[in-house]
């Protein structure tokens, strides 16, 4: 190599001189011709040093692909071969010391000069399309990655399971062009890397499957093609290869221990980094400071993240500590709105800072009524009740007072206070809580105790007068029985069997108030209403001769269940009631009939009078004991036990009244066991239908 070197240095010098000496003049044309004679005779020499191999040294053929860049191309004149191939070839040539000689052409032809043994081997075979089957192969440490090329930015194919129904270009003999069609791509098929790419980024196809992404990548780079760009993982790795021709074991041997001794040298990482890393996925300049840059943004990250983790478990918190005080000011603000006492916030000098609805609905708070409302509502003791409850209250840390709020007699409400002194969590100012229960009912209960109280002390000395009407009574009734023995006159038996009857009745009436302190119960037993209204009818017919009666609305059965003689007591009650509103004139009315409650068959009598009416201040007073308006004629308890008789029975008694239009006492109780038949129209007394007395 430096011999030929000097051989050509020589002739390149020869023909200079010769040129440049063929200028001068004719004295010296002998001397340029013998010059030119000598350039001439070099050049021939170099030619044929070229064409015959050196003295002393062998010489490598090597076949590289043609245009197959970064493995092997022409430089930018066309004349000297560049690429991975190319550089490994040289450095394997000056390990083996030997000449490299380099023969560019397409795969076919590589093979074709193999067979001929006019190529020790080809470097970079790592196409598909040609088999080098049966000959020796070396695997050096370098490869192709097959990889996904898109244009598009919408498009994201990053494997072969994205390629349905898309348009997927392969080089033509490519067997991917199987795998595409099998995954349900549509392949299209290029010549050359350059033509798919070209076709890739006029969007002619979703995708490009090159063979070699790293080919791919410099011919997109030469061609500036910006929109290309490489994605997904490495679908396949094809090694680079030397392919020895046949009976080329010793050189295989020898490359073989050059390869390893390169690669353990350091050189082939140096030659990969030089045509390998210039991809179009490849990272920025600071990659080889990717390590410690990743190392610090873990770390900032790390302690972004406890920073993060430290204010969520702070803020979480606090919103947990809110949660519950939000939680805690609910329940007892529902707690001081929901309570039926009074419950009212007010100030050292009366105002009413804060008030629930209890305290709103009774003393009638509203934006109107200005703050001293309560201080207005009481009136037992005049304005200065509440300062002396706050006095009080003040002096003694609590005070319990009783107070009549509001001077209409018909609004007045007992209330018992409760006032004790707490400080505003805000601004420290001294402030009163009172406790208002309104105890009106609990007072009108003790008074009816003590009403009841002394019914019962009434009710012994009933008791009491009753015990000494009941012998009297019994001898009536034993004399009744022997007159009625011995009276042979019909209407005389009449008149006395109606004496011992209401006779019965009285000692009936005398028993009961005996055993008035005691429990009792009222025998059940089936009754028909309208008889008893008949009965007591005539029992009353002397006081009613100037009585017209009209009964044409009562049922002839009115099926219940009860005591009869209780019965009888509650309607000659009734009678007799009616009787002395109407002062012995008028008109007596009574109607029945049949209604539902609650899906279950009721009766309702009505016994209506022409009389003066019930004054309406007096319609609730009349069943109250002891309530007449007979003056010293009654005693105000025949209403009183009528409605409890009633009240025994599961009924009720009511009355209705029109100041001078009469009133009606009202009667309504559960049918009896034949209750649920029809109730037959009424067939009226004959004593008593439509006439006068």
């Amino acid at each position: 190599m430096p011999f030929r070197k000097y051989i050509f240095m020589v002739t390149a010098l020869r023909l200079r001189s010769a040129v440049s000496g063929s200028g001068h003049g004719a004295r010296q044309s002998g001397s340029g011709t013998r010059k030119a004679g000598a350039a001439l005779l070099c050049l021939l020499v170099c030619i044929l040093l070229h064409t015959i191999p050196a003295f002393g040294a062998e010489r490598l053929l090597i076949g590289i692909p043609r245009d197959l860049p970064p493995l092997a191309f022409l430089n930018a004149y066309g004349s000297n071969p560049r690429g991975l191939c190319v550089d490994l070839s040289v450095m394997l040539g000056a390990m083996l010391k030997r000449e490299v000689r380099f023969i560019s052409a397409s795969p076919e032809e590589l093979t074709r000069r193999l067979d001929e043994r006019t190529l020790d081997f080809v470097a970079g075979a790592s196409t598909s399309a040609v088999s080098y089957h049966g000959r020796v192969t070396l695997i050096t440490p370098f490869g192709l990655n097959r990889r996904i090329l898109v244009s598009a930015p919408e498009t994201h194919i990053t494997c072969e399971q994205d390629f349905q129904n898309q348009r997927i270009l392969v080089l033509k003999n490519d067997p991917f062009s199987e795998t595409v069609a099998q995954n349900g791509g549509i392949p299209l098929y290029s010549s050359s890397y350059k033509s798919a790419l070209q076709r890739l980024a006029n969007h002619e196809a979703a995708a490009f499957v090159a063979p070699s992404g790293e080919v791919a990548s410099y011919i997109a780079q030469q061609m500036n093609l910006t929109s290309v760009r490489l994605m997904g993982l490495s679908l396949e790795r094809i090694p680079v290869t030397l392919v020895l021709g046949p009976d080329t074991l010793g050189l295989a041997t020898e490359l073989t221990n050059a390869l390893a001794y390169l690669e353990n040298t350091g050189k082939l990482k140096l030659l990969s980094e030089k045509w390998l890393g210039n991809l179009l996925a490849q990272e920025p300049f600071w990659k080889a400071y990717l390590g410690h840059i990743l190392a610090i943004l873990c770390s900032l990250l790390l302690l972004s993240l406890l920073a993060i983790a430290w204010i969520v478990t702070l803020r979480r918190q606090i919103r947990l500590t809110r949660q519950k005080l939000r939680s805690t000011e609910r329940r007892y603000r529902e707690l001081f709105e929901m309570s039926p006492d009074m419950m009212l916030v007010v100030n050292g000098e009366g105002s009413i800072v804060l008030a629930n609805k209890a305290a709103k609905l009774i003393l009638r708070l509203n934006e109107g009524t200005g703050q001293l409302a309560l201080k207005n509502a009481l009136c037992d003791r005049g304005n200065d009740c509440l300062g002396t409850m706050l006095e009080h209250a003040g002096r003694h840390n609590s005070t319990r007072e009783e107070v009549l709020l509001h001077p209409a007699p018909d609004e007045q409400r007992i209330m018992e206070f409760i006032v004790f002194p707490f400080s505003a969590p805000d601004n420290g100012e001294g402030l009163l809580c009172c406790i208002g229960r309104d105890i009106t009912e609990r007072r009108q209960l003790e008074k009816e105790l003590i009403e009841m109280e002394r019914l019962a002390v009434i009710g012994k000395m009933a008791a009491g007068i009753a015990h000494e009407i009941n012998n009297p009574l019994g001898i009536i009734l034993a004399n009744t029985d022997v007159a009625k023995e011995e009276a042979a006159d019909p209407m005389m038996r009449h008149l006395l069997e109606t004496i011992q009857r209401n006779v019965e009745r009285a000692a009936t009436t005398t028993r009961r108030l005996l055993n008035i302190a005691m429990p009792q119960t009222i025998c059940l037993t089936p009754q028909n209403a309208a008889d008893i209204l008949r009965d007591a009818l005539s029992f009353l017919r002397p006081q009613m001769k100037e009585i017209r009666i009209d009964i044409s609305g009562l049922p002839e059965r009115l099926p219940i269940e009860g005591d009869r003689i209780l019965l009888e007591q509650v309607c000659i009650n009734l009678l007799l009631n009616a009787l002395t509103s109407m002062k012995g004139k008028g008109t007596l009315t009574i109607q029945g009939e049949r209604f539902r409650r609650s899906d279950k068959p009721w009766f309702r009598i009505s016994i209506s009078d022409s009389g003066a009416g019930i004054p309406p201040e007096n319609i609730d007073k009349i069943f109250e004991p002891f309530f007449t308006t007979k003056g010293s004629q009654g005693f105000g308890l025949g209403l009183f036990c009528s409605r409890r008789i009633m009240e025994a029975h599961k009924g009720t008694l009511t009355a209705t009244s029109a100041p001078g239009k009469g009133a009606s006492m009202v009667l309504e109780f559960p049918c009896g066991a034949d209750g649920a038949q029809s109730i037959q129209g009424g067939r009226p007394a004959d004593t008593f239908n439509n006439r006068i007395v």
